[in-house]
């Protein structure tokens, strides 16, 4: 077995909503992670797992253990206590909990257990967090840079490696106003009231997916920021923005963004503005740290993501401020 286990964070750049109703996602690992080690291993840095977090920790290595076995896999027992390293902050957007499954399912499978068997594991364990969870945050959550993350018969999606054109991202978050569950419950209500303009909007959303990742793989990064606000005006109409989330986004195309939208749920959360450079993105980054209810993290080549896999983290006293964010 593992003495350690890695996960990372995660941000859907097209897809929120419309993956729900079948149509596929694209979406990225970030440069952020977490790492949990068995205690003792005197890892530099660690420290043992918040005692919030333990209880539910805990309840997902029995699901992700059970899963494991269920395929023939053996998996280390539960152990009392475990500590961990991470620089995705709670509450975010950033797939915390996607995070921790996954490097909970490398933590106690052998070291050459297949990547799908690894996915499907994590999920078990992303049920204890959220109930009946896509697959979308843990597939991003195994690393590796850009896919499209497409649904078919299995409850588990189908996941492709999309290269990607030079592309500056600022990811950053604000607090939630709305929790997932009130926003897709809150969509599925105005979809009955009004089907056909709900509808449209997801059908262009989907569209708008599937338009992102060919211009991606065909090396068009110009094309991606129009794409992006047309995306947040339709997340818009449907009741998923928020006031603050909306300041956040002007505020990123005055700086300079050539789009900017939002990333997963909804309701605040995370976000993204797209750069023509890295020297507009920490520019844009600059800007929107001013904000008080706003953090970003460090500013990133997505196409140098995709290149190194995403096996380089982003940690220190950059992000502390999220996490001072979530703390209050």
């Amino acid at each position: 077995m593992n003495s350690a286990g890695i996960g990372y964070g995660k941000l859907l750049l097209f897809g929120e909503h419309s993956a729900v109703y079948g149509y596929p996602a694209l979406g990225t690992s970030l440069p952020i992670s977490t790492r949990l080690f068995l205690s003792g291993t005197g890892t530099k840095g660690a420290e043992p797992v918040p005692e919030l977090v333990r209880p539910p920790l805990r309840a997902a290595w029995r699901e992700i253990q059970a899963a494991l076995e269920s395929r023939g896999v053996p998996a280390m027992e539960e152990r009392e206590n475990l500590d961990y390293l991470s620089s995705v902050p709670m509450g975010s957007g950033f797939g915390s909990s996607a995070a921790a499954c996954v490097a909970l399912a490398r933590l106690i499978s052998p070291a050459e257990c297949d990547t799908a068997t690894l996915w499907w594991a994590a999920n078990c364990g992303e049920r204890v967090f959220h109930g009946t969870p896509s697959g979308i945050d843990t597939g991003l959550a195994l690393g590796g840079g850009l896919f499209l993350i497409e649904f078919g018969g299995d409850r588990i999606p189908v996941r492709t490696a999309v290269s990607s054109a030079e592309l500056y991202l600022v990811a950053g978050t604000v607090a939630r106003e709305r929790s997932t569950k009130e926003l897709v419950a809150g969509l599925a209500e105005l979809r009955r009231r009004d089907p056909t303009r709900v509808q449209s909007a997801l059908d262009r959303l989907g569209a708008i997916t599937q338009d992102a990742a060919q211009f991606l793989r065909r090396k068009r990064a110009s094309t991606i920021g129009s794409l992006a606000d047309e995306a947040q005006s339709l997340l818009r109409s449907l009741e998923l923005s928020s006031d603050t989330l909306e300041e956040v986004l002007t505020l990123a195309k005055k700086a300079g963004a050539s789009g900017a939208k939002l990333s997963g749920a909804g309701g605040g959360g995370a976000f993204y503005a797209i750069a023509p450079d890295m020297e507009t993105a920490m520019r844009i980054a600059a800007r929107l740290e001013e904000h008080p209810a706003c953090r970003t993290i460090p500013p990133f080549n997505l196409s140098k993501l995709v290149r190194d896999k995403a096996e380089k983290e982003t940690t220190g006293a950059a992000l502390e401020g999220i996490n001072e964010l979530y703390r209050g």
